[in-house]
């Protein structure tokens, strides 16, 4: 007569065969990692931004990009690079960018038009070949080329574009940033580039581009900036709110306060480059579980948030896909190890990841 199994080592056996079955699949297959796309579908739109042949739109990232995203921010449009002397429109990169984008059925939003710390695309176009500043007009000239020539040459395939980056300054009296554009040509350099993009494509989305937006004196800058234009008619459409975040700052409480507030200009809203800083002191340089945890926690609450305005918020970009390749593991500023995104550096589904899906 067979001898049956004692009840508690079979209970222990089926909670091993349990364990094994959930956690050792293989959690990098197709049918058992969620599309974040269909998990967001009726929220809004999904995507990842730092798109750039050098960087992530290589074959290692392809089936991960296609499966998880219906939308894609591209920066080889940052103008120093682009457009890097008078005459000289480096199209390569971008145009693979693009083609890449179109083929796989990807809204494409495009980084950035104009940005003080590019001096819109090197000095020459503000001073002269002796280094003396430009008239307004002729600065304005060389401006409106740079934007139109790289609008037109993508129109209807750019869906949005961050026009201007990074321009309120809350230290200046005006609230915009001291720089050279606003020297040669005056604050109402952001004006000008709207006007100038929205004539070059008159279908595609134009968007003011800003970080530390949940901050209280600079959510209100940026909210009077917008307002303003708008006011004059300047063909504003949505507001890119970056999101680069830590584990504490912004608070739920100041996010939820800022997107009230942008969401009462009646424009749509981007967030645009979300990431979570694990290390902003720089001294970690192990990823431990606990920050896993915590990382998880940050992200689902944020998202959370993002969901429950998803009236106003239309598309949500993590600024970059995988740990690997992040600006802040490695820039010209710092070199510090770093954990923000939602996939690994083997490109796994991160604790964040599951949490913002679950």
């Amino acid at each position: 007569m067979k001898k049956c199994m004692p009840k508690r080592s079979l209970i222990i056996l089926l909670i091993s065969v349990f364990t094994i079955y959930v956690y050792g699949q293989d959690k990098s297959s197709e049918r058992e990692i969620p599309s974040l796309k269909k998990v967001f579908e009726k929220n809004f739109l999904i995507g990842s931004g730092a798109m750039h042949p050098k960087k992530y739109l290589s074959e290692r990232y392809f089936p991960l990009i296609i499966k998880n995203y219906n939308t894609l921010t591209i920066n080889t449009f940052y103008p120093a690079i682009i457009h890097p002397k008078e005459g000289l429109f480096r199209w390569k990169d971008s145009d693979y960018a693009i083609e890449f984008a179109v083929k796989n059925n990807l809204k494409i939003r495009g980084h950035v038009l104009v940005w003080h710390k590019e001096g819109i695309g090197g000095q020459w176009m503000l001073k002269d070949s002796s280094g003396v500043s430009l008239g307004r007009d002729a600065a304005l000239a060389k401006m409106k080329e740079h934007i139109q020539t790289i609008a037109k040459r993508y129109r209807g395939k750019v869906w949005a574009w961050d026009v201007v980056n990074e321009a309120v300054d809350v230290k200046e009296v005006d609230n915009i940033k001291k720089c050279l554009l606003k020297e040669v040509i005056g604050p109402d350099y952001i004006e000008k580039a709207f006007l100038y993009a929205h004539e070059a494509d008159p279908e595609a989305k134009l968007f003011y581009n800003d970080f530390n937006e949940c901050n209280p004196r600079k959510r209100e800058a940026i909210f009077k900036l917008i307002k303003s234009l708008l006011e004059k008619g300047i063909p504003v459409s949505g507001l890119g709110m970056q999101m680069h975040t830590t584990l504490e700052r912004p608070s739920i409480e100041e996010l939820e306060k800022a997107i009230e507030l942008y969401s009462k200009l009646g424009i749509d809203i981007h967030i645009t480059e979300m990431d979570i800083d694990m290390n902003p002191e720089g001294n970690l340089t192990v990823f431990t579980d606990e920050l896993n945890r915590k990382q998880a926690e940050r992200y689902k609450e944020i998202f959370s948030v993002f969901k429950k305005y998803n009236k106003f918020i239309k598309a949500v970009y993590t600024w970059g896909i995988d740990d690997s390749l992040t600006w802040l593991k490695d820039n010209k500023s710092q070199k510090r190890a770093n954990w923000p995104l939602l996939f690994d550096e083997n490109l796994e589904p991160k604790a964040a990841f599951w949490s913002i899906v679950n």
